[in-house]
């Protein structure tokens, strides 16, 4: 029964955290210089890590804080490495 529980909890947890994102598209449309592209997006597992290819649409994923906890100012930016 506690096994249950903590697995719907987890669940729930979950469900909240990613309805807190907010995904800003850096582009209206495609990329520059990917407009004639063919290519479907795609990911594979290398090395232990998630890789993505082929983005002709970036965008940029927002978590936002805890509303719990005090603002501080402070913000993290995480820029993954790029082909171009």
């Amino acid at each position: 029964m506690k096994k249950n529980l903590f697995i719907a909890a987890a669940l729930l947890f979950t469900l909240s955290v990613n309805a807190q994102q907010k995904v800003i598209p850096l582009y209206t449309g495609a990329a520059p210089g990917s407009e004639s592209w063919t290519w479907q997006e795609a990911t594979v597992d290398a090395f232990g890590s998630k890789a993505v290819y082929n983005v002709s649409s970036p965008s940029l994923t927002v978590f936002r804080a805890d509303t719990n906890v005090q603002a501080t100012g402070a913000a993290v930016i995480i820029c993954p490495g790029g082909a171009f």
